[in-house]
């Protein structure tokens, strides 16, 4: 667990002010950031896959899909040329 020292020291050696309120916060949310690595470090490669396996649950499966025509691009682009889509030149010589 760090203390609200270790992150006032953390703080001072990164030329970080903090207010009283900010080094609470930070702590507190440092704490539970350790708490969830140290769960993470419990679990083998197999339970830590599966646990993100149902987050991605509700996902589509990936599949390959008709793509667009280059010539129906053309045909929708407000400037082309030789095959090409024309566009504003933004940087200058």
């Amino acid at each position: 667990m760090l203390s609200e020292e270790t992150v006032e020291e953390l703080a001072r050696v990164s030329c970080i002010s903090l207010t009283r309120e900010e080094t609470a916060r930070y702590c507190r949310d440092l704490n539970a950031l350790e708490e969830m690595a140290s769960v993470l470090l419990t679990l083998s490669p197999g339970e830590a896959w599966e646990t993100g396996v149902a987050l991605s649950q509700s996902l589509r499966p990936d599949e390959k899909a008709e793509g667009i025509s280059c010539e129906a691009v053309l045909q929708v682009a407000p400037c082309s040329s030789n095959g090409y889509i024309v566009v504003p030149r933004t940087v200058e010589e």
